[in-house]
């Protein structure tokens, strides 16, 4: 497998192992943000791409053609599959997979939250309250296998990812955090990372980077993501820049 996936990132330019990046397991807070995250991802077809700016019924019909998602069972049983649960989040809603419908519809008519947001240490979606007893019942397993969890739950302090990332970019920390900079897709970077790696809120890392408002910051960081999907390079550099944080 080794020598496999070195030949395959040779080829395709990247780095790290194969499935580095994907597929990885974040834990939710249901009762907060289940329903929120799962209009998401059933949204996520629509949300780019050369569907992104079709009208709110062309969507919905996109939607409700689009053979690798689950929303089809979520609004009507003839669609149910025998290998999706579906009452976790339909209970939210009184069980009502007409409300869910209506949902998704309002989604798309209102905009949605982007829950990706709200994530702590790259791997748990919910309050302080419940990291808590995340980190508490993780603690209570005293199992060695389990302990390595407990990382994603520490943080970083913001100077370093902010050397990090100038160091990467061989740019000063000055000029990151300039306001006006000429280098805004790395303080977008450094947005992102800082608001992963550590607990502070997007008004204070405004302020720390141009001394800009949290609204801005969140765009930014938007901004950031939805580059990253066509510029391979950018989100190279962003994973090798994660990749290094982990490590500390």
């Amino acid at each position: 497998m080794k020598s496999n996936t070195g030949a395959y990132n040779r080829r395709h330019k990247r780095i790290g192992h194969l499935y580095q990046g994907r597929y990885k397991a974040i834990v939710v807070e249901k009762d907060s943000y289940l329903l929120e995250l799962s209009r998401y991802v059933h949204l996520n077809p629509v949300r780019v791409g050369p569907y992104r700016n079709r009208s709110q019924n062309e969507q919905l019909r996109i939607l409700d053609k689009y053979p690798w998602s689950s929303l089809a069972g979520y609004g009507s049983t003839k669609e149910k599959q025998s290998w999706v649960s579906y009452d976790e989040v339909l209970g939210q809603l009184g069980n009502s997979r007409s409300k869910y419908r209506e949902f998704i519809s309002d989604g798309l008519k209102h905009g949605y939250a982007t829950p990706w947001d709200e994530v702590k240490g790259q791997s748990v979606l919910g309050d302080e309250e419940f990291l808590k007893k995340l980190k508490d019942r993780i603690r209570k397993t005293r199992s060695r296998r389990e302990q390595p969890a407990l990382r994603v739950f520490e943080t970083i302090d913001a100077g370093d990812v902010l050397k990090s990332v100038s160091r990467y970019f061989r740019i000063t920390e000055q000029e990151l955090s300039k306001k006006r900079t000429l280098h805004r897709d790395y303080r977008a970077i450094a947005m992102e990372l800082v608001h992963r790696h550590t607990r502070i809120s997007q008004e204070e890392i405004g302020k720390r980077l141009g001394n800009i408002d949290y609204s801005t910051v969140s765009r930014e960081r938007k901004r950031l993501r939805d580059k990253m999907e066509s510029d391979q390079s950018l989100k190279r550099s962003m994973e090798v820049i994660a990749a290094a944080l982990d490590q500390k």
